[in-house]
């Protein structure tokens, strides 16, 4: 009896020498605290000056809203430049991306709703081959790669060769990863997102912090 007291008041001192850490954490990452952010990131970040028209919006349901940054290139028409920004408690985390067509062949970009899932899919023009990066916003508002792919044209350009994390795999075992990584048919596309001039952005941020 006494040895299952004594683990029960244990269990208990660990439970609650956890919770102020937890607590501490989400009191760090406020929307106004990230509202604040993101406000002097768009004033005063170097990154932020070439981006025209924002967007917020809530990548990974977290309550906790991404803010997502465009411009077009001026010298192609075909090229549209993102950047989704999150912030992690201390500072804004920047997701760069590039979404069209150049010499080389194109890339699309676009995201999971509610999932903070984001694909970049790069595919040559000259051999049909492909390079995915699949990037993870976590719930504490940082970063990460979930998955670096390819499909590239064999060496005899009978089929392709497949690669997951730079590991060769099977077709078969890279539709399976694939599917189950990113969900490409719950993605929407950047573009389809309706944006507002930086003047206007900040004014709403401004109040919203």
């Amino acid at each position: 009896m006494k040895k299952r007291m004594l683990a029960i008041l244990i269990t208990l001192v660990i439970i609650l020498s956890v919770v102020p850490s937890v607590n501490t954490e989400a009191a760090a990452r406020t929307k106004k605290k990230a509202y604040k952010a993101y406000y002097s990131w768009i004033k005063k970040s170097a990154d932020a000056k070439k981006y025209t028209d924002y967007k917020l919006l809530d990548m990974n349901n977290d309550k906790i809203p991404e803010l997502i940054g465009t411009y077009q290139d001026a010298d192609n028409q075909y090229l549209h430049y993102y950047i989704v920004c999150s912030y992690d408690g201390s500072e804004v985390k920047m997701l760069g991306l590039v979404d069209g067509v150049n010499s080389f062949g194109k890339t699309t970009v676009s995201y999971i709703p509610k999932a903070g899932k984001v694909c970049s899919t790069s595919t040559t023009s000259s051999t049909t081959s492909s390079f995915d990066y699949i990037h993870k916003i976590k719930k504490d508002g940082k970063l990460e790669i979930l998955a670096k792919t390819s499909k590239t044209k064999s060496y005899d350009q009978t089929g392709y060769i497949y690669r997951w994390d730079d590991v060769e795999v099977t077709e078969a075992e890279y539709n399976k990863k694939y599917a189950k990584a990113y969900n490409a048919s719950k993605a929407k596309s950047f573009g389809s997102l309706k944006y507002t001039s930086k003047k206007k952005m900040l004014k709403q941020l401004k109040k919203l912090k």
